[in-house]
């Protein structure tokens, strides 16, 4: 391979990467360019990381602190505190706490719902045996 190939090559990768992060970024929902000039990143990709891993269980109220935090962070460029590293850990435990009641009372359903289904099968098949239905040779219309 001669320099001008290895130079395209290693320019070609860049690029790619750097497209990669700057549709990663927009996806997350801030710019690539804050990766290297915001002054708290590491707070950033926390509260990314966070949003990333518990919306989905996150009821409204919490999800509008966490908006509240990015605002603060992102927006205005400022640090998170400790009271609110301590409210997103509260916020944390109380959603895995909710969801996981919420999953065990889905699998107490599910389970009431198999053995209603069974005890309905046993009684039809015990209907069906009674009336001699059963028998494979009973042609109805005959």
């Amino acid at each position: 391979m001669t320099k001008n190939e290895q130079i395209h090559k290693q320019y070609s990768q860049e690029l790619e990467q750097s497209q990669l992060v700057g549709y990663w970024s927009k996806v997350k929902g801030f710019n690539s360019s804050d990766l290297d000039k915001h002054p708290r990143i590491d707070d950033v990709i926390l509260l990314i990381k966070y949003r990333d891993a518990l919306w989905n269980i996150l009821n409204k109220s919490e999800r509008a602190t966490w908006g509240a935090y990015w605002g603060y962070t992102y927006k205005k460029r400022r640090a998170l505190k400790n009271k609110a590293l301590k409210k997103l850990e509260h916020i944390t435990i109380t959603a895995q706490d909710r969801h996981l009641k919420y999953l065990i009372k889905q699998a107490s359903q599910i389970k009431t719902i198999k053995a209603i289904r069974e005890t309905k099968q046993q009684k039809e098949d015990q209907t069906m045996t009674a009336k001699g239905s059963s028998n494979a040779y009973d042609i109805p219309w005959k």
